[in-house]
């Protein structure tokens, strides 16, 4: 798509509401055809990829990508138990907020997050709780039967 389209397209997305936006869009015939000639599996899809020259709809694995909008674009194939793209990016953005907190953030952390839990149910940890402690008994109770061995 040219330049002075890809404009024409940009104008339409400022000035009008992305519901009602591949209205007004279908009524400029040029601006139409040249949008209907790329990738997608919808008119706003399409548009998207108008604007963007066609970003990839297949993430580096090899899966399809879902559509979300036109302002947004495209998110990963599926959530984190399903997508290790999803997975990686979730991962490296919580190690790199996580190292850009400070000591002091992370002790004020640690310190309001062990209140909360003696305020609300009388332990400084969720492993103390008596459900926890009788879901970690079950389990272990379950894997010693497994391998035939008891307590």
């Amino acid at each position: 798509m040219n330049h002075e389209l890809k404009s024409r397209l940009e104008d339409y997305i400022d000035e009008y509401d992305p519901k009602v936006l591949t209205r007004y869009v279908k009524k400029d015939s040029e601006l139409d055809e040249a949008i209907q000639e790329c990738e997608g599996r919808t008119y706003s899809e399409k548009m998207y990829n108008a604007l963007t020259d066609h970003e990839h709809s297949i993430c580096e694995r090899g899966n399809l990508k879902k559509y979300v909008s036109i302002t947004k674009g495209y998110k990963f194939c599926g959530s984190t138990g399903k997508c290790e793209c999803a997975r990686d990016q979730v991962s490296k953005k919580t190690s790199e907020t996580k190292q850009s907190l400070s000591e002091e953030s992370i002790k004020k952390s640690s310190e309001k997050r062990k209140s909360t839990m003696v305020d609300r149910y009388q332990v400084d940890n969720p492993g103390k709780l008596p459900k926890a402690k009788e879901n970690r008994k079950a389990f272990y109770d379950a894997k010693r039967a497994s391998k035939g061995t008891t307590p």
